[in-house]
């Protein structure tokens, strides 16, 4: 690393006292000709050496990934669930339910409405980005629309459509979708 970067984000730190890294981040912006990306890889090794100290992962890069492993933890939960829990298990059938109707018409339209609109971007039409209604509502929609066409997709393929099938392929897109959006938010953090 430069020498020079580590200067000034310490200089930086001790100087102006910045609230946050993303403050800090802008702030060395300014006086270097670093790039953002460099200036937080910076910041974290500086951190990673015990130099410098911040509270989560959430101000070092600027991107919240806890829905992220909500997301990841619902969809293992529900695909283990629905293959170690039986059908006709009495109480546990009603959580069964439960997660399966949060699988299907939740998670992958949540996964593909944060990798088309990243918290971080404001959308072109206006300055602002979706509200949690907003996204609840495009969630539930996206997801009416991507079940069927895994199903129809499902198919056309030599497993067909059986519980096996549509558990994982469901698993595997919203793993997918909920991926692609942390890696969008994350350019974006690094863009601003």
């Amino acid at each position: 690393m430069d020498e020079r970067l580590v200067n000034v984000i310490l200089d930086t730190v001790e100087k102006e006292n910045p609230e946050t890294v993303d403050l800090l981040v802008s702030l060395v912006e300014k006086k270097t000709s670093f790039s953002r990306l460099e200036i937080i890889a910076g910041v974290t090794a500086l951190e990673n050496d015990g130099k410098l100290s911040f509270d989560s992962l959430v101000e070092a890069v600027g991107v919240d990934i806890r829905p992220y492993f909500l997301t990841v933890g619902l969809a293992t939960l529900t695909t283990a669930y629905v293959f170690l829990i039986p059908a006709d298990a009495f109480p546990f059938a009603y959580i069964r339910v439960l997660l399966g109707f949060i699988f299907v018409l939740g998670l992958p339209g949540y996964s593909l409405v944060r990798a088309l609109f990243p918290r971080a971007l404001p959308l072109r039409t206006s300055s602002e980005g979706l509200d949690n209604l907003e996204r609840i509502a495009l969630s539930v929609g996206a997801s009416l629309g991507l079940v069927p066409l895994v199903g129809l997709a499902l198919n056309y393929t030599p497993w067909g459509i059986t519980l096996t099938s549509t558990v994982f392929s469901l698993f595997i897109l919203t793993l997918l979708l909920a991926t692609i959006a942390v890696a969008r938010e994350y350019r974006a953090a690094v863009r601003r």
